[in-house]
């Protein structure tokens, strides 16, 4: 079975749910699919005040609509420590990936590729909670094992420049 029929699958089953742009009259260039549990919290969230609602409920949500409706995006493909990527590769081994919010300190929306500009959100943590490298690996075998349950056997796309992931992106170590 391909990735894309997989995708359908999952989609129909509501194991995964596509986001939609905000603004209908907006077309979806760049798929990106959620778990249902990261949907909810994004639309409707755990949230313990209000601001903490907007911040992430009308923040991330922008920031996901840029990637979505395919606005130029910074990629950050083999530096860890580079903070200018609103996505950014965290293992080239096991095709790990984080978008990030553009609040300092903000959210951390782990996932992979399905393939180029299809990028399947497996789960988010508040960045205040990844500390050190051990958090950081808690978090990467997380988005493997969410990963391993949808896609049984189906490995990530793989790719060795940000062209191979994202449409209308800039690689971070060019600017």
């Amino acid at each position: 079975m391909s990735i894309d029929d997989q995708i359908l699958a999952l989609v129909r089953s509501g194991s995964l749910v596509p986001l939609s742009p905000k603004h209908p009259s907006d077309s979806t260039v760049r798929p990106l699919l959620l778990r249902p549990s990261l949907f909810q919290d994004i639309v409707r969230g755990p949230w313990d005040d209000e601001r903490e609602r907007i911040r992430v409920s009308v923040v991330l949500r922008a920031d996901m609509d840029e990637y979505v409706t395919g606005q130029p995006l910074l990629v950050t493909l083999n530096n860890r420590k580079d903070g200018k990527g609103f996505l950014k590769r965290l293992s080239d081994v096991d095709e790990i990936w984080t978008l990030r919010s553009k609040k300092k300190d903000g959210i951390r929306v782990f996932g992979r590729f399905a393939r180029k500009d299809t990028f399947i959100a497996t789960h988010w943590e508040y960045r205040r909670f990844i500390k050190n490298r051990n958090d950081w690996a808690m978090e990467e075998a997380r988005c493997i094992d969410i990963w391993q349950n949808l896609f049984q056997g189906t490995y990530p796309h793989t790719g060795t420049k940000v062209s191979d992931y994202v449409s209308n992106a800039q690689d971070t170590k060019y600017i």
